[in-house]
């Protein structure tokens, strides 16, 4: 940890913008811990930049750490000297080291001409070991002489926004904030803590709701304060647009009464960070319910009597029988939901909240296994039954895009015929959601290699206006680009302009352009994020008058699909393409894989055609597809297959299994 800090220190130098450490495992268990290094953009680190951090992580002595970071240096193409350094290497990081170090990077800036150096925002979930991988980083960050900023608790999507908000204010000074919601003498724009009766009718906010357009916090004017006033723009703007968008009179059609939404936090940051906006939640329509906060207690009295009101439930452990990898993979509610109504809808966050699923109970399950000792033995023993309808990052791309494009036909025609708009989505998607985004919303769909950051690059392309991603897990936002931005400013703007010297209301193109710009507001444009990503997928719930999810669910079938594992002598013997959906190697087993498929399909379509000779109306689906994919860390192949049964789904990964084994053993 310590040498991340010394590189995320080097890099805001070389940037001359401020970076950022996060310090999570995200949905592992308790007991593991990593970090995210972030860009001056609020982004993930580049690609190219993975393979030198990785070296300088696993330098073996101080010498060496020296000498990488001379090469990061060079590699980075900011200095053309190194300091050929004295130092007596170690087994134990010392103060030499330091200035080393310190001195290193003092040429470093001065060839930068940086008078002011950037900063490194520290930021951590709620594990245990977290305080202590902090001073480490810090320490880290302060031997080549950048000051480290500590941010506490924070979501990982929030530290993204921080780092991003602190280099680049302007892109955030178009936030539309309701004024109700915060105290104006106060330039920091604190949100108002005062209770709000859950009796708040939302149909009686006010139309069209009144906005204040103050500047994002200057980084630069206050920097020790910056992390509470960023946070207090985070809640603003996400705030803001959740209210506007549910409002009566902000689309063609009233929104329906709300509904409860249970919010499983994992017991992770997710619970601390969205106890903010319980009040403006509520005060627009919205209750959440709170399960598995992790705590460890109930608070004073008075606290757990207000807990107790609104159904929140707390103690547990981080990410175990709770959150939405468990959720997902086990198809079954996460502990501390038993009294939850079957037909209410349900969320579960992960331990950093950069994932968010939707769920609804349909059945019961029991969970046997103790939560005070969880090993990855207990959770193979879990009952597999199917407890829950699943609506996970499939469907909520699904949701967000048709939403989307029923704005985006509102437009003018102009500015529609030139607009790009894409799905991007990895191998593992659904068959069934790819053919109803490309069938059914006439969108573009594109298919990357499995990992956010390809995801994530390819939703960002230059030629994309607007570039919607999730990957099944439930991580992912929409992206806007600045011209499509510009663009609906002017529509909007123009529209309120000819407004105010008529009695009309706002035209529909105005209206959604409107509506546009709030979802932008209020998705992370960074990265994913559990917390705003699940109030944009309530507002459309709401929007549509669904107040359940059970329209969502009836929207499309998933084809039935089974993932499994292999494992081989050596993983690197699998090579593939075009998005990990084709084998190049070993030589045959794409074949075989094809062979498989046709021979699937087929006894698919046989059985078909006897079922209706029988006069059954049964229609079985053609898209039978089975792809293999090497672990990145592990010698086993990965199968993931579809069919139109679960049954048929099942025999094919097993046989596509069965080939990689025979193929692999060959080769070694």
């Amino acid at each position: 940890m310590y040498r991340c800090g010394v590189f995320a220190a080097i890099r805001s130098i070389v940037k001359k913008k401020n970076t950022g450490i996060m310090i999570t495992a995200s949905h592992n268990p308790i007991a593991d811990n990593g970090v995210k290094l972030i860009e001056p953009t609020g982004e993930n680190l580049p690609q190219d930049l993975e393979p030198i951090v990785t070296k300088l992580v696993n330098s073996h002595d101080e010498y060496e750490l020296v000498n990488m970071v001379n090469a990061i240096i060079m590699s980075m193409s900011v200095a053309d000297q190194q300091v050929h350094s004295n130092h007596n290497p170690s087994i134990q990081a010392s103060n030499d080291d330091e200035k080393s170090l310190s001195a290193e990077c003092s040429i470093l800036r001065a060839s930068n001409d940086i008078i002011t150096t950037p900063v490194v925002l520290l930021g951590h979930d709620t594990r245990p070991s977290a305080q202590m991988l902090v001073a480490a980083a810090r320490a880290g960050i302060e031997a080549v002489g950048v000051t480290a900023i500590q941010c506490g608790h924070v979501t990982t999507p929030q530290l993204h926004f921080l780092v991003s908000l602190s280099n680049f204010p302007e892109l955030y000074d178009h936030d539309r904030m309701d004024p109700d919601f915060f105290d104006n003498e106060d330039p920091s724009i604190h949100l108002k803590k005062r209770r709000i009766e859950s009796s708040v009718d939302a149909s009686a906010i006010p139309t069209p709701l009144p906005s204040v357009s103050p500047k994002a916090p200057r980084f630069a004017e206050r920097p020790a304060e910056f992390p509470s006033q960023g946070l207090n723009w985070y809640y603003g703007r996400v705030a803001s647009a959740y209210r506007r968008l549910v409002a009566v009179g902000s689309s063609s059609s009233p929104p329906s009464p709300s509904f409860p939404l249970f919010v499983d936090c994992a017991n992770g940051v997710g619970a601390r960070m969205l106890k903010p906006l319980l009040a403006p939640m509520e005060s627009a329509g919205l209750t959440l319910s709170l399960r598995n906060t992790g705590d460890e207690d109930g608070g004073e009295k008075e606290e757990r009597g207000k807990k107790e009101e609104r159904g929140e439930k707390g103690k547990g452990i981080l990410n175990y029988l709770v959150g939405a990898d468990f959720v997902q993979k086990e198809l079954i509610p996460p502990q501390n939901f038993e009294d939850v109504p079957a037909a209410s809808s349900c969320c579960s966050l992960d331990g950093d909240a950069d994932r968010i699923i939707f769920f609804q109970k349909v059945g019961e399950a029991s969970v046997s296994s103790s939560p005070l000792s969880p090993s990855p033995s207990t959770t193979q023993t879990l009952p597999r039954k199917r407890a829950i309808a699943l609506l996970d990052g499939d469907r909520i791309l699904v949701l967000l895009a048709s939403y989307i494009q029923e704005l985006l036909v509102q437009l003018p025609e102009e500015e529609m015929r030139s607009m790009d708009t894409v799905c991007v989505q990895t191998a593992y998607a659904n068959g069934a959601a790819t053919r109803f985004i490309e069938d059914t919303l006439k969108l573009r769909t594109q298919c990357v290699p499995t990992g956010v950051k390809h995801l994530h690059a390819a939703a960002h392309s230059e030629d994309t206006d607007i570039g919607a991603y999730f990957e099944a897990n439930g991580h992912g936002t929409v992206l806007f680009s600045e011209r499509l931005l510009a663009k609906l400013r002017k529509i909007a703007s123009s529209s309120s302009s000819s407004s105010s010297s008529s009695s009309s209301s706002a035209s529909p193109s105005a209206a959604a352009a409107e509506e546009l710009l709030l979802v932008y507001q209020l998705l992370n444009q960074i990265c994913g994020d559990g917390i705003s990503g699940a109030l944009l997928t309530h507002a459309i719930l709401r929007r549509r008058g669904w107040s359940s999810l059970d329209p969502w669910i009836q929207m499309y079938d998933d084809l039935p699909s089974r993932q499994s594992k292999v494992c081989v002598p050596d993983r690197r013997a699998v090579c593939t393409t075009d998005a990990e959906r084709r084998c190049t190697a070993p030589s045959g087993l794409q074949e075989r894989i094809d062979d498989l498929v046709e021979a699937a399909a087929a006894a698919a379509s046989e059985t078909e055609r006897e079922e209706k000779e029988e006069g059954k109306n049964i229609s079985h689906a053609k898209a039978f597809r089975a792809f293999v994919r090497p672990s990145g860390t592990e010698d086993i192949i990965r199968i993931y297959a579809e069919a139109n049964t679960q049954e048929s789904a099942d025999n094919l990964a097993k046989a596509v299994g069965r080939a990689v084994e025979e193929l692999c053993a060959k080769l070694s």
